[in-house]
């Protein structure tokens, strides 16, 4: 039990989504070692019920052993949980990072379009400007499903606002996906919010930001 315990404290904090499945895998591994440990750990219980039971000389000593395994496996047990639950957490934090990321590419490349002041100067080159906008409207829609995900409320975010008795925060406060008045994303493609705002950049939040869920005790 103090080894698994051990390895759940000695575990690092997850960069990326693939590390946070590769330590969900361990974890898991670890959660089946301990069910395969606990017929073993009924048995030394048993026993030691039974010892205490025919009054054997060292009932009290046995008896302190018993509530020491007891409290130990409890320990174990919540700390499993509570670590796992922290990990779907990450996994989901990091999830939204990731897809933060690719939206901002999407819109960055599609910013010399839409602040774009050409006209053209035939007939022929507003025709293409046209198709050219019409191809970027069904690109916007189809993208619309991305940018609500990116504005529902994590697990994370909901634990928080009931923690605090507040109104929901979104995580990192979707300070970079709300109405933007005036944004040319917003004009061209009504319904479909896809403002852009700089400092938005790849760069997740450190350790230290509060959309990182607080490393289990």
């Amino acid at each position: 039990m103090d080894g698994a315990l051990q390895q759940m404290a000695a575990a690092d904090r997850p960069r990326a989504v693939s590390s946070v499945e590769l330590q969900m895998s361990e974890h898991q591994a670890l959660r089946a070692e301990m069910e395969s440990r606990a017929p073993g750990v009924a048995s030394c219980l048993e026993l030691g019920k039974s010892l205490v039971l025919a009054k054997s000389p060292a009932s009290d000593e046995i008896k302190s052993h018993m509530e020491k395994l007891l409290e130990k496996k409890k320990e174990m047990t919540e700390k499993w949980e509570k670590h796992w639950e922290w990990l779907q957490q990450m996994r989901e934090v990091h999830q939204f990072a990731q897809e933060a990321v690719v939206a901002d590419a999407w819109l960055t490349a599609q910013e010399p379009l839409v602040r774009s002041q050409e006209l053209g100067s035939s007939v022929d080159e507003v025709e293409q400007l046209i198709r050219r906008h019409e191809a970027f409207r069904k690109a916007a829609a189809a993208w619309e499903e991305r940018f609500s995900s990116l504005r529902r409320l994590t697990t994370l975010e909901k634990l928080r606002a009931e923690q605090n008795q507040q109104p929901p925060t979104p995580l990192l406060t979707r300070k970079f996906l709300g109405g933007t008045p005036g944004c040319p994303l917003a004009l061209l493609v009504p319904g479909v919010p896809l403002p852009r705002r700089r400092g938005w950049g790849p760069s997740p939040p450190t350790a230290g930001s509060p959309a990182w869920p607080p490393w289990p005790p």
